[in-house]
């Protein structure tokens, strides 16, 4: 007989205590796992909504400047030298290497406008803004100069755009309407224009970028719809549904955005094409907007690999929202693993516990094998052999079973999806081995108490 058949038949025969310990073993082994399967399924969920929660990389124009001081206080600065981006350099980005981890590119053209406001029936508005776009004689918009954009602390200005004329174009509504005007459908145009800020954009690019926003009335879907902020409406007394004439350009108001706390507030915010046209400025850019997903490549990868494809522009990680979204991830990956480590110790203690209670019970048996013959090494082999089969089947059954949990536990508890849970060969050598070393240095010093024990000593229990 040899003595891997003395540990089975041990096994065999002791089959209350050998379920016991492996319901200890696959507790302990079922938990770790799926907590390990559980938070790095929810890392990278959180990992991709963090990334596409705002935007982590600005590109705007390289620019040369020159601060104006006198006697220390600075007067003001002077930007030469002014680059330009165009809509094909989006394209270009798409061509990095690490494309795959841009999420959303949001180009923009900002500029300042003046707004004269009309009101038309909301029921026929959007159609007459379609025709009387048409024949409307479009006012000359000077871009805009010096705009300094405070949620991103850059400063986007051109010095040819400083000889451009600024005309004016300002949206007001009249609080009187006479019985006729309401009729006809027409507002009485107001005496002073409203100097405004107009932000070209890809709707749809910019929704996906900034989930925060929260809109009442609806999405704009064609060229000739706005979005007002909730400053800029106050500002221009504009209502949903009015029609406003931007540089002479008539747009429909399809909604306004809540209030953000952020200089979103004070802009007009219009199709990209839209503002181009109003701006006089075709396929021109005032910086762009990326969201990278910084999880899996490192943000200066993809930073320098846009500076290579665009030359012309200065590429800047907005470094503290990257730095927020990883310390996110860190707490939560500590929070995680010292639930497991609690859940691995308690593994340990309930083995260790009742190991050093089946040598106890084993005194008389531990005798017998020394007075025959055995030595110390053969009782360590047979208790750490028995610690090694009843492992790697805990091991093994824990694998399964923290795949079956974790595959609703993660819907139920962090809503991710059935479709990022895969069969993982990693965690499953990764239970296998756990199952084994946990249930071996639970039982080594068990072990190694039960071939100390005296053969006489021993027998004596008899």
């Amino acid at each position: 007989m040899k003595l891997y058949h003395i540990s089975l038949n041990n096994l065999r025969r002791r089959k209350s205590k050998t379920i016991f310990l492996a319901i200890g073993l696959i507790i302990g082994i079922a938990t770790t796992v799926s907590l390990i399967m559980i938070t790095r399924m929810m890392n990278e969920d959180i990992a991709q909504k963090l990334d596409e929660y705002g935007a982590n990389i600005l590109i705007v124009p390289k620019s040369d400047g020159l601060t104006l001081s006198y006697g220390g206080m600075t007067i003001g600065g002077l930007s030469f030298d002014m680059q330009q981006l165009h809509e094909s350099d989006v394209d270009k980005i798409n061509t990095i290497h690490h494309r795959e981890n841009i999420s959303t590119i949001a180009p923009k053209l900002v500029g300042a406008v003046k707004v004269e406001g009309g009101r038309w029936k909301a029921e026929g508005g959007r159609r007459k803004v379609e025709g009387e776009r048409q024949k409307a004689e479009v006012e000359h918009a000077a871009p805009l100069h010096g705009i300094s954009l405070r949620s991103t602390g850059l400063l986007v200005a051109s010095a040819s755009e400083a000889n451009h004329k600024t005309k004016s174009l300002v949206v007001s509504r009249s609080p009187e309407r006479s019985e006729g005007e309401a009729n006809s459908g027409r507002q009485k145009p107001t005496s002073q224009p409203t100097d405004a800020l107009l932000v070209g954009v890809r709707f749809e690019d910019e929704f996906k970028i900034k989930k925060w926003w929260e809109i009442s009335g609806t999405k704009p879907g064609r060229e000739t719809e706005i979005l007002l902020g909730s400053e800029a409406a106050a500002k221009l007394q504009a209502e949903i549904g009015d029609v406003l004439k931007i540089n002479g350009q008539p747009v429909w108001v399809a909604g306004e955005l809540k209030e953000t706390g952020s200089q979103d507030d004070e802009f007009i915010f219009a199709d990209l094409k839209t503002a181009q046209e109003i701006l006089e400025q075709p396929e021109a850019l005032s910086l762009v907007e990326v969201s990278a997903l910084c999880n899996t490549c490192p943000i200066e990868e993809i930073v320098a690999q846009i500076s290579a494809a665009l030359p012309q522009a200065k590429v800047t990680a907005i470094k503290q929202a990257v730095k927020s979204k990883m310390d996110t991830l860190d707490r939560f990956k500590r929070f995680s693993s010292g639930i497991a480590a609690i859940v691995l110790l308690i593994g340990c203690l309930i083995v260790f516990t009742n190991m050093m209670a089946a040598v106890n019970e084993r005194t008389r048996e531990i005798g017998v094998f020394r007075a025959i013959g055995f030595r110390k090494t053969h009782i360590i082999s047979i208790i750490l052999l028995e610690a090694f089969l009843l492992g790697l089947f805990s091991g093994l059954a824990g694998f399964l079973i923290s795949v079956f949990v974790s595959r609703y536990a993660a819907q139920a508890i962090a809503e991710v999806t059935l479709a990022k849970l895969n069969f993982s060969p990693t965690l499953a050598v990764l239970s296998l081995c756990l199952g084994v070393a946990l249930g071996m240095l639970s039982s080594l010093y068990p072990a190694l108490r039960a071939a100390k024990l005296e053969p006489m000593e021993a027998l004596r229990a008899l």
